[in-house]
């Protein structure tokens, strides 16, 4: 007995989950119907799973601190109510991460954070109709903040694309009525990029460089 478990031990595979997104800082950007004006959508995607574990749910984690666990791929307050996690932006700034749980009590790595912060910008500063990248150049560690154009809703991706035209990371998303979205600078390097993001209509590019 003892040796199978270290067998399983050893070949284990908790694999992290992947392209951790947030979208909507609150407050200024927030939708007036949210609670305090906390709207916003954090959604990860499932990670591939093994077959020597079992995905049972996630861990979600503020500086470190565990948060919630769920057995969804998202948490969030969109407008409706009750909200899931009304207390979401009760100590900001935070990082947050999330962690894949296997067999209850195992827990996978997590490969992104992301600094979730209430934005002082003022939007006007900003064309709406295009792709905005808040802070540009941005330093590796921070976050890619992303002001959606308003001319944007229902499915859209975006994709962050090498100076050599390789797809580095992709992101699937359901609507734009948070605005703004951030994405993680992990697994990136310093250097150009270039952020797309497709529509079924339309399609915007902005450079990007990470220092």
């Amino acid at each position: 007995m003892l040796l199978l478990t270290s067998s399983l031990t050893i070949f284990a595979q908790l694999n992290p989950i992947k392209n951790l997104i947030h979208q909507g800082d609150g407050y200024q950007f927030g939708n007036p119907n949210c609670p305090q004006f906390n709207c916003y959508a954090l959604t990860w995607t499932k990670p591939d799973t093994s077959y020597t574990d079992t995905l049972t749910g996630y861990n979600i984690y503020k500086n470190n601190i565990f948060y919630r666990y769920t057995t969804q791929t998202n948490a969030s307050c969109e407008g409706f109510y009750p909200c899931s996690y009304m207390d979401f932006f009760d100590n900001v700034p935070f990082w947050l991460t999330v962690k894949a749980v296997y067999n209850r009590t195992l827990e996978s790595i997590a490969d992104d954070s992301i600094h979730i912060v209430t934005f002082a910008i003022d939007v006007k500063e900003f064309k709406m109709d295009k792709l905005n990248i808040i802070k540009n150049p941005v330093k590796l560690g921070e976050n890619i903040t992303i002001l959606i154009p308003n001319t944007v809703s229902n499915y859209y991706n975006i994709n962050v694309i090498s100076q050599k035209g390789e797809l580095i990371k992709e992101y699937n998303l359901k609507d734009s009525r948070n605005n703004v979205v951030n994405i993680s600078t992990n697994r990136l390097s310093q250097g150009i990029y270039y952020i797309n993001l497709k529509t079924d209509k339309n399609t915007f590019t902005s450079k990007l460089i990470i220092e």
